[in-house]
């Protein structure tokens, strides 16, 4: 297997607003890694773009991870869990909490 000097462009946010943009995205680069190793990997061996593809997917995870944007949307997801959470609990317990004197409004 040849060693790579393929540098991989970066991924923009864009890339991230739909499982179909993910999904370009990540073919377009691996296509152009592809590519690249056909100069020393032609026909690429068995199994080769499967890598390729799993090689890719974890630099899209990566780069979607360190995106403010994900990390805005998921705070978002957390606050909407959380008051899921906190809804079904208050009701689970209700009564045993306005057995110990909680009022259901505040003061």
């Amino acid at each position: 297997m040849a060693t790579e000097q393929f540098k991989p462009r970066p991924y923009e946010d864009l890339n991230f607003l739909s499982f179909a943009s993910i999904e370009r995205a990540v073919k377009d680069r691996v296509k152009e890694r592809a590519q690249a190793l056909i100069e020393t990997e032609f026909p690429l061996p068995p199994g080769r773009l499967e890598e390729l593809y799993e090689d890719e997917w974890k630099n899209a995870m990566i780069a979607l991870r360190e995106s403010p944007q994900a990390r805005e949307h998921y705070m978002n997801y957390i606050e909407n869990a959380l008051g899921t959470i906190s809804q079904q609990k208050l009701k689970e317990e209700k009564d045993i909490l306005i057995q110990m004197g909680v009022q259901e409004k505040g003061l």
